[in-house]
Formats: C-alpha cells, structure tokens, sequence
C-alpha cells in the first residue's frame, strides 16, 4: 500500500481506495488502515535519502499521524519489519545514537 502525508482514509470503501499525488501523472490502489492493521504481518520497504528525514520522525518526532501516516501504523501493530537502504536510515541511525525512541 502507498501511504502518504494529509491523505484521508477512505472510511467508506470496504478494503482500500485509488490515490493520486499532484506530481505524478498515475493513480495507484492504497489499502486502507484497518485493511493493513488486519495484517498478521507488516512490512515497510523505505528507499532513497528523500525518505531519511520522514523516517526519523516517524520514530523520535511528535505523534502526528496526519503528516506521517506509518505513525499510525507502528502504533497500533505488533509485528511490523522496516527494511531500510542506507541513505534512507542516515537520520535514523544519528537519532538512534543520541536520543529515545518515542514509541508510547
């Protein structure tokens, strides 16, 4: 599923709902939260050094799961996987070093 910033969770359909972002020319099918919190496994798949600065607020920064959805996610799920490459996790992994993990 894409998952992204400010965009409403369509509570009416029953397992997800197309999404177009401004800048791309295509839609694409995104389940909705109770679809994927239904998952006896989740997995996050987080590419490239323009994710860097999302991912470390998904995990040291304010609750705010309007602006990072996966908050939502992490927060209501206990078996979730985040597979990173190394431009992706170069926040992260300052964070990590220096301050707690705010996951409560």
């Amino acid at each position: 599923a894409s998952i992204f910033p400010f965009n409403k969770d369509e509570k009416n359909s029953e397992i997800g709902f197309l999404t177009k972002r401004i800048s791309e020319d295509f839609r694409r099918y995104s389940l909705n939260y109770s679809t994927i919190l239904s998952s006896k496994k989740i997995v996050f798949l987080v590419i490239g050094s323009n994710k860097s600065s999302a991912l470390n607020n998904i995990f040291f920064g304010d609750y705010n799961p309007n602006r990072f959805p996966a908050q939502k996610i992490i927060y209501n799920h206990e078996n979730i996987d985040f597979y990173c490459d190394i431009e992706s996790s170069k926040d992260f992994l300052k964070s990590y070093n220096t301050k707690k993990l705010n996951l409560n």
